[in-house]
């Protein structure tokens, strides 16, 4: 058996004298280009030495002396720098479910995952109006009603109450009568699966005007909601300007936002 050692140092002293040792980091490697700009550089198009513009480097993979690796340029400023040419710059593919509208979750170690997103743009607004006759007694709102909004299940009834599926909802709250009120307001509502038994989700009193109100809510199954006002006299706070019985206009709505 040949010995091939002297033929393996002749090599090193070659590489030597054409790479002086600390001439070793600036090497750098090129596939399918003459002229690598990087530690590494792959030009998967070959047209870097043939293409003098900047659109040369969509088809790139390079990694430069701080290892932050660039695809689609040349030039990366962080650790993965992806930089495309259309919105389709980036695919990871869920396995064999697929979700849409997904979101990317980590865990402690920062092991990434996709998950369903939280239905954070389902919305609806929900909002009563009418000259109303107030007697000082719990009233159930009716009259003119407006709704709009995307969330699925949301059925606005023709008895003036609101069907919306179950979940955790964020409810923000606001409303008026045409003077200078003292009301207690209430959120009722039955659910499905109990119509006859009446709960009371929200109850607050205000003074004045309902600039703005908000719940968080869990329905754990469909429910039926309702609108009461009871307009109270001044034994409490505000000097109520007009004496109960009172008749005016009066609205109050509801912005429900679905957050799982």
């Amino acid at each position: 058996m040949k010995n091939k050692q002297p033929s393996f140092c002749i090599l090193l002293m070659i590489l030597s004298i054409a790479y002086p040792i600390n001439s070793f980091s600036q090497i750098q490697v090129g596939i399918l280009t003459n002229t690598p700009e990087n530690v590494f550089h792959i030009d998967a198009a070959g047209n870097n030495d043939i293409v003098p513009i900047i659109t040369k480097y969509n088809d790139e993979i390079v990694v430069n002396n701080d290892g932050k690796m660039g695809i689609g340029t040349n030039t990366p400023t962080a650790k993965l720098h992806i930089k495309g040419s259309s919105n389709n710059n980036f695919k990871l593919e869920t396995g064999n479910t697929p979700l849409n509208n997904a979101v990317m979750v980590s865990d402690a170690d920062g092991v990434g995952t996709w998950q369903s997103s939280p239905p954070f743009n389902q919305n609806y607004k929900w909002r009563l109006s009418s000259s109303f006759w107030h007697t000082g007694a719990a009233l159930k709102m009716t009259g003119s009603v407006t709704f709009s909004g995307n969330l699925v299940g949301a059925v606005n009834n023709p008895d003036y109450t609101l069907t919306i599926p179950s979940g955790k909802y964020l409810v923000l709250i606001n409303g008026d009568i045409n003077t200078e009120e003292y009301a207690l307001f209430e959120l009722r509502g039955n659910y499905k699966t109990n119509p006859q038994t009446t709960l009371t989700f929200v109850s607050f009193r205000y003074e004045h005007y309902l600039g703005g109100n908000s719940a968080y809510i869990e329905f754990p199954d469909t429910v039926v909601l309702s609108i009461y006002i009871t307009l109270m006299s001044n034994r409490y706070a505000s000097t109520f300007s007009y004496a109960i019985p009172y008749s005016g206009s009066t609205w109050y709505q509801l912005n429900l936002l679905k957050l799982e």
